[in-house]
This record gives structure tokens, sequence and C-alpha cells, in this order.
């Protein structure tokens, strides 16, 4: 099978099956002579891996006629029995947003959604994880691996404030858990949320209204967010990776750390509010007792006027919104490997004394 459909503005064209898929995996392409061939092989190794399920692929490209789409038709035609859609054709398109509008046209009710990018090799069973992970989450966010290239292309002192920004992130994910356990996500192995390795339900994504079409592939860290604000069960896997390589000029000499790192003390304040905070929701009296104490009478008014927000979601991202004291500092590399004691002997204290530790409202400055 081989044509042609057009739906507004964008044009979809369908290769091989086309039959009901029970997954559909969205991927963007980049207008550039990247080589996908990898990147597909792989997904393909992983879709015989997990039969008897049938799963398709939803490409989207800027238009179709760049260099990417090129390769993708040439690799479709040496594997005729899988289902491709290519999508391209307007802005939407490029944004990765109308690709996932009709990949869920495509999978059956009960379906799922996954995405990837051009830059990974998703592992063989990434698939059947995704799929035998679903079922304890509504939004399934995957681990990334550098492959031994990406690594190699950084400077010795890249590479080491890279391990120090590893171990902070590592520390810093135990301590978050210990301070705000959820049990959906037990003992996660990171805390981001990348498009390279993210799977969620039909239901999920039109129980949201189709909110995440609505997002360009950079801003995917939206995806958790709105999961987040809907209180559904996003949960982080060490068992569903893919590698990763870093796109040709993009490895430099920046060393500011991963957006969601902050100082140790100000890292316990967050994760320990927040833990609080959602064990009493929501009981409006011992919240707002807790903001007062934790924040200071302003902050607390703030928050919650005019009521509480209907999810536990959306409470928090008032709190990070209206709270001074929780504004985000950008951290350095640097700041890393100086707050990493701090954040090591912190997280000590909380493993060793059952979490007995001062109240929020003490961790505001480091004592020197």
């Amino acid at each position: 099978m081989n044509k042609a459909m057009r739906e507004s503005r964008t044009v979809v064209t369908a290769l091989g099956p086309d039959t009901a898929l029970d997954v559909a995996v969205v991927i963007p392409l980049q207008a550039d002579n990247r080589p996908i061939k990898p990147c597909l092989d792989a997904l393909a190794v992983a879709i015989a891996k997990a039969r008897p399920f049938s799963v398709g692929l939803v490409l989207s490209a800027p238009n179709g006629q760049d260099p990417a789409t090129a390769q993708v038709m040439h690799w479709a035609k040496r594997h005729p029995d899988l289902s491709l859609r290519l999508v391209y054709g307007n802005q939407l398109t490029q944004e990765g947003g109308f690709a996932l509008d009709h990949a869920a046209s495509l999978v059956k009710q009960n379906g799922i959604l996954m995405t990837t990018n051009t830059a990974c090799r998703v592992r063989p069973g990434w698939i059947s994880r995704n799929l035998q992970e679903l079922a304890r989450a509504d939004l399934l966010c995957g681990t990334l691996v550098p492959d031994p290239d990406t690594e190699q292309a950084l400077t010795a002192e890249l590479m080491r404030l890279r391990r120090i920004e590893s171990a902070y992130m590592s520390v810093s994910v135990r301590l978050a858990d210990l301070l705000d356990p959820r049990p959906h996500d037990p003992d996660p192995p990171h805390m981001s949320s990348s498009s390279a390795s993210l799977a969620f339900s039909r239901r999920v994504y039109e129980m949201l209204g189709g909110g995440f079409a609505r997002l360009a592939e950079h801003e995917v860290q939206g995806l958790a967010a709105l999961a987040h604000r809907h209180d559904l069960r996003v949960r982080h896997s060490g068992t569903v990776v893919v590698d990763t390589t870093f796109p040709e000029g993009a490895v430099t000499d920046e060393v500011l750390a991963d957006m969601w790192l902050e100082p140790a003390d100000k890292f316990v304040r967050r994760y320990q509010l927040r833990g609080r905070l959602r064990a009493m929701w929501p009981d409006v009296a011992a919240i707002s007792a807790l903001l007062g104490d934790a924040l200071g009478p302003s902050d607390e008014r703030a928050i919650l006027h005019p009521t509480l927000p209907p999810t536990f979601g959306l409470f928090w991202e008032r709190v990070e919104t209206k709270a001074t004291a929780l504004a985000r500092d950008k951290m350095s590399l640097d700041d890393c490997e100086r707050e990493l004691p701090r954040l090591r002997d912190l997280f000590t204290a909380f493993s060793c004394l059952g979490l007995m530790m001062p109240e929020p409202s003490q961790f505001g400055q480091r004592v020197h």
C-alpha cells in the first residue's frame, strides 16, 4: 500500500500494511543530513521483539523534499512489512503536533503512543518494556544512555564536570524520593522527561484533550508537567532504555547543569515541603499552617487565594510560582561540584534519621 492523503494542509504518505495498531511510535525528523537508518533499524528490531503486538511508525518532517524524507522512503522500501506514516506539510507537523494527533487516530482505543528521535537507538526490549511498565503508570519516561562516541566527543574537563553532574543528579533523585515518595514511581532512576523515550496511552492523550499535540518537540518537558497537573502517574523507568548521540555541533563547553538541579539546602526545602503538602492534601487548615511556617504569611495568602485548585499537581505548580523562597537558581557544573558534599550529607542524615530533620523553614540558608 502506498497512498497520499490530504488532511487540512498536511500530507500523510502511508507505506506498508494498513491495519489497526496496538502501538504507534512518533519520531520527528530534522531537516539535515543526519543518518536516520540507525534509529529506524533499532526500532525494527524492537518491533519484531514486541510481537504479537502490532506496531507502526509515524514520522513527521518539515516538508516532503528534504534529505530526511528521502532516507525514510528508501528505508521503507526495504521494510515493506512495517506500517509507516510520513507526515509533512505545515508548522504543526514540524513541531510534532499533527503527527501525535495522527498517531492517536491510528491506534486502537486501548492503544499506546510512544516517542523517540533520530539521535537515538532504542534497545531491543524498548517497546515491550514500555508496555509492561505502563500497567503501573499513565506516562512513562525512559532512560537515556550516551553512547561511547558521544562521551569521547567531550573534552576531558567537560567529561569530569559531567560526571560531577551525574553524581549530583543521582543523590538528588534518591533524596527527592526520600522526601516525597510516590507509590507509582518507587526508586526512580532519574527525574527527566525526554521525547527520546516517552510512552502514554491513547486514553490518557484524549483525557488531556490532545494537549500533548500542541507542544513543540523541544518543549517536551511540558508533557510530564501536564500529566503532573492532572495528578496522573508519571513513572521513570530504568529498564526502558535508549542509546543517544549528540547531533553534530551539539557538543560544547556549556557549563550549566540540568535545569531541575539546585543548591542542596534549597533542594531539600522544596521537596520536603512538597512531600508534606502532598500528605496533607486537601486539608486546607493543615496546608495553611505549613505554608505560613515554611514560606511566611505573604506567600501563604498568595498561594491559597482564592481557593485550592482541583488537583495537587495544579496546587504545587501554584506554590512554585508564588513562593519567592522557591525561585529556582541556575546551577553551573562547578556549583554542583561545590554543593555535592553538602547534598550527600543531607541524604545521609535523612536516610539515617528517618526524616527526623528540622522543619522546611529552617533550610532557607546554609549555616556556615
